[in-house]
C-alpha cells in the first residue's frame, strides 16, 4: 500500500490534490443538502479547501507509519483522527478568528458541536476510500511525472495557496 519513502514533494502534492478533491466533494454535498449550488472553499481564492488537504496528508502520514492489517481498522483510525482533526480545527478557528464555520450541536452524539458521530463516520469513509483507492493512484501518477515538472508545479501550487492564506488571514485580522 505504501512505499518506503515519502518525500516533501509527494506530501505537497497530496495536500494540493486533497484540497481540490475536498472542495469538489464538499461543494457537491452542500449542493445536494441545500438543493442549490453551494460553493464551500473556506473563503479562499480558487477551488481549494485546505482542511481536506491537511487531512489527506494526516491520513497519509498516519497510515504510512501504522499499517493496519484489516480494512475496518483503516475506517476506525480515519474516523477517530478525522473527528479529532475537525474538533481541533474548530477550536483553533474560534481562538484565532473568533468565528465558527460549523455547529453540530443538534447532531446525535456531538462533541461540543465541533464534531459528531455522523461526521466522524464521514471522516472514516473519506479516509477508507482515500487510503485504499485515491492515495495509490495519486502516488503512482506523481511518481510517473518527470521530477522537475512535479517540483515546479507543486511549488507554484503551494505559493498560490500560501498567498491565498495570507490574504485570508489579513482580511480576518
Amino acid at each position: 500500500m505504501f512505499e518506503q519513502i515519502l518525500d516533501i514533494y509527494k506530501v505537497l502534492g497530496i495536500f494540493i490534490i486533497g484540497s481540490i478533491i475536498g472542495f469538489v466533494v464538499e461543494t457537491l454535498w452542500c449542493t445536494v443538502v441545500n438543493k442549490h449550488l453551494t460553493f464551500r472553499n473556506a473563503g479562499l481564492l480558487g477551488p481549494v479547501n485546505p482542511i481536506y488537504g491537511v487531512a489527506m496528508v494526516m491520513f497519509t502520514m498516519l497510515f504510512h507509519k501504522f499499517r493496519p492489517k484489516k480494512t475496518y481498522q483503516i475506517f476506525l483510525m480515519a474516523a477517530i483522527c478525522g473527528g479529532a482533526f475537525e474538533f481541533i480545527c474548530s477550536v483553533l478557528q474560534e481562538m484565532i478568528w473568533h468565528t465558527r464555520s460549523w455547529d453540530y450541536s443538534r447532531d446525535f452524539m456531538n462533541l461540543y458541536g465541533r464534531t459528531s458521530l455522523q461526521y466522524m463516520i464521514f471522516w472514516g469513509i473519506i479516509g477508507y476510500v482515500y487510503i485504499l483507492y485515491i492515495y495509490p493512484l495519486i502516488s503512482e501518477k506523481l511518481e510517473k511525472i518527470n521530477v522537475k515538472y512535479v517540483k515546479a508545479g507543486l511549488i507554484v501550487g503551494a505559493l498560490i495557496i500560501a498567498i491565498d492564506w495570507i490574504r485570508f488571514g489579513i482580511i480576518l485580522l
